[in-house]
């Protein structure tokens, strides 16, 4: 039991966040190494937006590099210039550690491909595993999941869908905790729906909780006709007053504009329903959590960023929706949000 003491969590999170930022700047670092920035940076310091064209990479890209590994203490920002601080001379200095990172390329690689093979394919272009899922979930049993199903009791739902139900763990803990809820969930594939069910089996849950085979893609295109494929009764599924979506747009592949029509999509599918949204806001929580300077950097890279909570709020109101309960939560920097057809 020493194990799961609160020192013991502590400490594992630290050495977590230590090797995971620590990877994660070796790779930056020699990315900039390679791109003949650092050996600029040693002559002079340099402002990104102006070094960027020299070093043939977007302006956006190596701001976002350089800002990280400022953060990490390997370079030093002055009045918008960056230079290389102490720690980072002496890796520049020691250039056989650099050859390392770049030695262990193809080990990289090798284990990306190998990872790929465990992974399907989630919302948008987000690549998710029903491993990684189960980890979030077992994440938000503390805060987010007991947040969402308050929401759904005060709304005095009878029959709850949950388009996001890769891993059954919300639905099983809102199912669990209301036992007059009929609960539908979405899920990816066959594969992923059944195990859903077989977790609803074993909480003998079964008869009033389900999953089925429905990516979101599909739904999110015609939600009606989603379900009129699914393996869901009719009769159950026409009934729905309540739409749950927990993180179900991606962290990497929301876009505002295709929010947008979803949600108005989801008015037009269910004009009586609650529709309850859950999703990571830009804010201080959210950079606070294990790896979110590094899922940040991810979000730069690839040009994307979090929406802050007045951004998600102009997309409900453009979508005809307007806020009825709104809880900040720290957990990830969630916001949850009970909306209603205005």
């Amino acid at each position: 039991m020493g194990m799961f003491t609160p020192a013991k969590r502590k400490e594992a999170r630290l050495v977590t966040e230590q090797l995971t930022a620590g990877f994660v700047a070796l790779q930056a670092f020699w990315a900039l190494a390679n791109a003949g920035v650092l050996a600029a940076m040693a002559e002079a310091p340099i402002v990104p937006a102006q070094f960027a064209q020299r070093a043939n990479m977007s302006s956006q890209v190596l701001t976002a590099l350089v800002e990280y590994l400022a953060a990490q203490g390997l370079l030093e920002e002055t009045a918008g210039s960056y230079a290389l601080a102490a720690p980072g001379r002496q890796l520049m200095e020691h250039a056989a550690t650099l050859e390392l990172v770049r030695g262990h390329q193809g080990v990289l690689f090798m284990l990306e491909h190998l990872l790929g093979q465990l992974k399907t394919y989630g919302h948008g272009v987000e690549r998710r595993t029903h491993i990684v899922a189960k980890a979030q979930g077992q994440r938000r049993y503390g805060e987010i999941f007991p947040a969402i199903e308050r929401l759904v009791h005060k709304a005095r739902a009878r029959v709850a869908l949950d388009v996001g139900c890769d891993a059954e763990d919300l639905l099983l803990f809102i199912a669990k905790k209301q036992p007059r809820l009929t609960g539908l969930g979405l899920s990816e594939t066959e594969s992923l729906a059944h195990l859903a069910n077989e977790a609803f089996a074993r909480e003998k849950l079964a008869q009033r909780v389900r999953a089925a085979a429905c990516p979101f893609a599909d739904f999110q295109l015609q939600p009606l006709a989603a379900l009129q494929r699914a393996d869901f009764p009719a009769a159950v599924w026409q009934r729905v007053d309540c739409v749950i979506a927990c993180d179900a747009f991606g962290e990497i592949s929301a876009r505002p504009e295709g929010i947008t029509r979803f949600m108005k999509k989801l008015v037009e599918a269910f004009p009586r329903a609650a529709i309850i949204v859950a999703m990571p806001c830009a804010n201080d929580a959210f950079l606070a959590q294990t790896g979110g300077p590094e899922l940040d950097l991810l979000l730069r890279l690839t040009q994307r960023t979090l929406m802050p909570e007045e951004q998600w709020e102009t997309v409900f109101i453009r979508a005809g929706l307007e806020v009825s309960q709104r809880v900040r939560l720290h957990t990830d920097g969630f916001t949850v949000w009970t909306l209603a057809a205005k």
